[in-house]
């Protein structure tokens, strides 16, 4: 899914200095969550920018909405039907993002 993801931001001219940050953030995110993408929910989301607001060092309202479109981006693109991830998560684990 990442993978797949890198290659649209590339093919859309993003460079790597803009794609590969955003993959850092996704597998920060996955490894909050522990959970797979598909498995995402809203409130998963919710509690990634709450942790990352509070605590010894808190990160900016700026960052937190920046992370913020970044994972929206990446949903975007699993729920997109062009990609066939819907279909593909619900074959193979009954679920879907």
């Amino acid at each position: 899914m990442k993978e797949g993801w890198a290659r649209q931001q590339s093919a859309r001219f993003l460079q790597a200095s803009t794609i590969q940050p955003r993959l850092r953030l996704l597998q920060r995110f996955e490894e909050f969550t522990g959970l797979y993408p598909w498995q995402w929910a809203p409130a998963d989301g919710e509690a990634f920018i709450v942790h990352l607001r509070s605590g010894a060092k808190p990160i900016q309202l700026s960052t937190a909405r920046s992370y913020e479109v970044v994972i929206e981006l990446f949903v975007e693109y699993l729920l997109d039907r062009r990609y066939g991830w819907v279909e593909t998560c619900q074959e193979r684990f009954g679920l879907s993002p």
